[in-house]
């Protein structure tokens, strides 16, 4: 635990046995926690020892986002995704790391962005696992207008599919009409009057 910008933050450690390894600071998302990384971490400290190269490995961070986890909440609104970039680099600086490389997802990937964003001598590179894509964004090569378009599909088929679940609150009122899905395993429509609807599976 350290206090950064005014406010706790807990973060997991993990060094690597190699000399060398590279300084990475994993951010999770929303709702999630450093839990998220709990399996991934000691295989990309000591990749040596899981059948992998010692020139892989990472000095690993996990910081808990601030109002998260161990975390302080904060006592007034401000904690943007740049805010929790500076906080970030300062806390690896405490560690000992004045260059390392960034990792995120969901809320992560906003982090992350962030810092990338402020880039080398501090940043080196960054890694997401989730990348939200703009109209404006144009494919450089082949490789990445198959990924944009891919994408744009997968889009697509989300508001296709969101846009028939609207429909269908729109004929039931509030209530949803429980899909075949759970027709199938024994699952009944909530009788309840709010806005959303929620199905339970039956025990057996």
């Amino acid at each position: 635990m350290t206090r950064i910008d005014g406010v706790d933050i807990h973060f997991l450690h993990l060094r690597s046995p190699e000399p060398d390894a590279t300084p990475l600071v994993m951010t999770h998302g929303w709702p999630g926690s450093v839990f998220e990384f709990l399996e991934v971490a000691p295989l990309l400290a000591d990749p040596a020892a899981h059948g992998g190269d010692p020139a892989d490995a990472f000095h690993v961070a996990l910081p808990s986002l601030p109002g998260f986890g161990l975390s302080g909440k904060p006592d007034k609104p401000g904690w943007t995704p740049e805010r929790i970039a500076q906080a970030w680099v300062e806390l690896m600086r405490r560690l000992g790391y004045d260059q390392f490389v960034a990792q995120g997802g969901d809320w992560g990937f906003s982090v992350a962005n962030v810092l990338g964003s402020i880039g080398a001598p501090t940043v080196s590179a960054v890694h997401f696992n989730m990348f939200p894509i703009f109209e404006s964004m144009e494919a450089i090569d082949a490789q990445e207008k198959r990924a944009l378009e891919r994408l744009q599909a997968s889009r697509t088929t989300s508001r296709a599919t969101e846009s028939r679940r609207f429909r269908a609150r729109r004929r039931w009122g509030t209530r949803s009409p429980t899909p075949r899905w759970g027709r199938r395993h024994g699952c009944t429509r909530s009788t309840s009057s709010g806005p959303t609807t929620t199905a339970t599976r039956s025990r057996r």
